[in-house]
């Protein structure tokens, strides 16, 4: 009995010393996952941009129940019968993914593997709500068509000054500054939470977002001065 409590206990102490480890092999795995999506996204985008005028995405898009013909479009509808731009660009650039055209259910390339959604916000994962086009990803062009200046909406690839740092398609986490990608996720807008990001130039890396309340509540559209240079990315094409 006391061999084998023994074993128990040196089993016990194994089990301790490895599954930390497994588990950040694990996590590394999903964010490795995550990234490869980000770069085929962005490299779809590029594609969309060299096929448009060299332009990035702008305007608005039908809701999924135009999409499989349940209503019909109206370039004039109010919302929510008319979709940002941020996340129904997935029906501009899919294609371009290998994704066919009349494919409007989730798809993994458009699937973080760590979506939780939005708790309480937003309950269901994205990668699975209709509303959101099935996807984990946006693309930078949240906002009106008016008077934006700090995302990629109206301006072309070659305008970009800073491609390396300023970034194209990111999870949705980026604009409230959340993270899907820490243990336990962080899902109150926060400073210095890890998020998944693709840039202009193509690479795709894992940063730290920047939040702080004296520049608003809402990051996702600081301005490039706002943000310290130590973070590594910017939303706006300056």
């Amino acid at each position: 009995m006391i061999e084998l409590l023994v074993v128990i206990a040196i089993i016990a102490i194994l089990a301790a010393l490895l599954l930390p480890a497994l588990s950040k092999a694990k996590g590394k795995a999903v964010q490795t996952q995550c990234l490869s999506n980000l770069k085929q996204l962005n490299l779809s985008l590029t594609m969309y941009g060299n096929d448009s005028g060299d332009k990035f995405p702008t305007g608005t898009g039908p809701d999924y129940n135009v999409l499989i013909g349940i209503v019909p479009y109206d370039p004039n509808a109010p919302v929510p019968a008319q979709q940002d731009i941020w996340w129904w660009y997935k029906e501009l650039v899919k294609t371009y993914a290998g994704v066919p055209a009349n494919t409007f259910s989730n798809t993994p390339v458009f699937q973080c593997p760590m979506d939780i959604g939005w708790p309480p916000n937003y309950t269901t994962k994205f990668k699975f709500d209709y509303l959101y086009d099935y996807g984990s990803y946006v693309y930078n062009g949240c906002g009106t068509e008016t008077g934006v200046s700090n995302t990629l909406l109206k301006t072309t690839f070659t305008a970009v000054k800073h491609p390396s740092r300023t970034w194209s398609v990111s999870e949705w986490t980026i604009q409230w500054s959340l993270s899907w990608h820490q243990s336990p996720p962080v899902l109150v807008t926060s400073d210095n939470v890890l998020n998944n990001v693709s840039f202009v130039d193509g690479h795709a890396a894992a940063v730290k977002l920047y939040y702080n309340p004296a520049f608003g509540d809402f990051p996702g559209g600081y301005d490039t001065a706002d943000i310290p240079g130590s973070y590594g990315y910017q939303n706006a094409p300056d």
